[in-house]
């Protein structure tokens, strides 16, 4: 559905700019797009109604941030990015703030994150307009934000940045 929205924007881009850029281009700018904005949208709605706002406004921030700089998992539909996204920043405060407190759980789940995000990150972004020679300054910074989180010891953020490193790690097939 997302799909076929912003293709018919994209056609009338392009028919009102017949010099603009193809409609695939408006297409795949206008699902990225759509998504950046409705995730934490939808997400922040949600959580007004669990009562989890802050929790919610705190995996958003972390999980854009990281995810910015390390890349990750890209789906193949912008639903599916949609709902697998959304799914996320939802579940993870809740699952932060059901565990019972262990002082050691942020701290192992963010030696973890930093192990997978030295080895991994940046993933899947071969595609993107990043150089090659900025692929060690976004690993470079991914790390300090997770890193960041032996100071801080929160748990949202540990479990946030602990799924960000799942999500980067290439399976082989």
């Amino acid at each position: 559905m997302l799909d076929l929205v912003a293709e018919k924007v994209a056609i009338r881009i392009k028919n009102s700019h017949p010099d603009s850029a193809s409609i695939e281009v408006l297409k795949h700018g206008l699902l990225v797009s759509i998504d950046a904005f409705s995730v934490p949208i939808v997400s922040l709605i949600i959580a007004w109604y669990l009562g989890t706002v802050p929790e919610t406004l705190l995996t958003i921030f972390t999980f854009f941030c990281i995810r910015f700089f390390s890349g990750g998992l890209h789906l193949k539909s912008a639903l599916n990015c949609f709902i697998l996204s959304t799914t996320i920043i939802i579940a993870l405060p809740y699952i932060a703030t059901t565990i019972p407190d262990l002082s050691s759980l942020p701290v192992i789940l963010t030696i973890l994150s930093v192990i997978s995000l030295l080895i991994f990150a940046p993933a899947n972004v071969q595609y993107s307009r990043l150089p090659i020679k900025y692929y060690p300054l976004f690993k470079t910074i991914s790390v300090i934000i997770a890193c960041s989180n032996f100071f801080i010891l929160s748990k949202i953020i540990a479990f946030t940045l602990f799924t960000q490193a799942i999500l980067i790690v290439k399976l082989r097939r």
